[in-house]
């Protein structure tokens, strides 16, 4: 029986985990939140492929229900579908995130079954895509993604909002229903790693953000396909510019959700790097249970505007690292300090 079928060992867990099998990438993109791929004197070691199963295992036996398998780009790993196929086998529901670039049909048939679907990050139409990523690849993805609709594999796509592809939503939302796409996700910047570096020349204003979020509210009522703000937004500030979507992700990280780093290193997300433990020493339920993790659950340390606020119990405060390093630092760049609800 998988193991995570009998997971009984933490009474209170997350439910869902990222795990960065590796932090290198073919691309160099500008927005990247990968702070150690950032830092070039960062030389965070890899876990061994049994290293990486163990910490599967660890996860299944604490009762996580979701992994994603991430990176860096995960493909680049040689044992990224066995990773797929092993934590499968392990009861758990297994998705990845890729740029695309490596999708291959031996990879697909292989996880054909064990995967519940792959998201690839596609950033716009053809001009935005190869300006945003710096590479010439874009007919290269798309015959990639074709590949994964033909296998039978559920796919979906993730837009990064920037100032340079803010503007192509309407031929994007053509782009991903034609080419068969499950959902669409679209994320915000995150402050951190390259993309806290280029911020300011990538960051969308509050204006130009409010805009973008009512023209997918637009799209959204003509989309054969669900149109989902992926990236945490304070609701304070849809509720402000009313604007009215269908899907809305708010922030798990800390909540229930985690992020694994390569060395196996334990953090509330992707774009924090405040480590509170190591999944390859210590168990799940020791990690989770530590005063860092129940300070960000909690979220304690959060803008005092933020807890005054009635939404505030749906929203948690946005993105916790959009101000400042770290967790719950400052106030989302995108709060609204005036109260929006009566």
């Amino acid at each position: 029986m998988p193991v995570g079928e009998a997971a009984n060992a933490c009474k209170s867990s997350p439910q869902a985990a990222v795990f960065q099998i590796t932090y290198r990438c073919n691309y160099n993109c500008a927005f990247c939140l990968n702070e150690m791929r950032a830092d070039q004197t960062n030389n965070t070691r890899q876990a061994s492929f049994d290293g990486q199963k163990r910490i599967i295992t660890k996860l299944a036996v604490a009762g996580v229900k979701k992994l994603v398998i991430s990176g860096g780009e995960p493909m680049i790993d040689q044992h990224c579908a066995d990773i797929i196929i092993f934590a499968a086998a392990q009861g758990l529901q297994v998705s990845l995130q890729t740029n695309g670039f490596f999708i291959n049909d031996d990879f697909l048939w292989q996880v054909r079954g064990k995967i519940a679907f792959i998201q690839v990050s596609l950033e716009g139409t053809k001009a935005e895509h190869e300006l945003v990523t710096h590479t010439p690849h874009f007919d290269r993805i798309i015959t990639n993604m074709k590949k994964v609709i033909a296998a039978g594999i559920p796919l979906s796509t993730n837009f990064t909002i920037t100032k340079q592809n803010h503007r192509c939503l309407q031929d994007y939302i053509r782009l991903v229903h034609d080419l068969g796409v499950s959902f669409a996700n679209f994320t915000r910047l995150y402050h951190s790693g390259s993309a806290d570096n280029n911020r300011h020349s990538l960051e969308l204003s509050k204006e130009e953000m409010a805009c973008f979020l009512k023209d997918i509210e637009a799209a959204q009522r003509q989309a054969a396909i669900p149109l989902v703000l992926a990236g945490p937004m304070p609701l304070c500030f849809l509720a402000s510019h009313d604007v009215w979507l269908s899907h809305v992700n708010t922030c798990g990280a800390g909540k229930d959700e985690i992020n694994i780093q390569p060395n196996g290193g334990v953090t509330m997300c992707p774009s924090d790097h405040a480590v509170v433990g190591n999944l390859l020493h210590e168990s799940l339920e020791d990690i989770w249970n530590r005063q860092a993790f129940a300070r960000i659950r909690e979220r304690r340390d959060t803008h005092p505007d933020c807890k005054t606020c009635e939404l505030f119990s749906l929203c948690g405060g946005g993105c916790l690292v959009s101000h400042g390093k770290g967790a719950c630092k400052g106030c989302d760049v995108y709060m609204v300090r005036e109260r929006v609800i009566s």
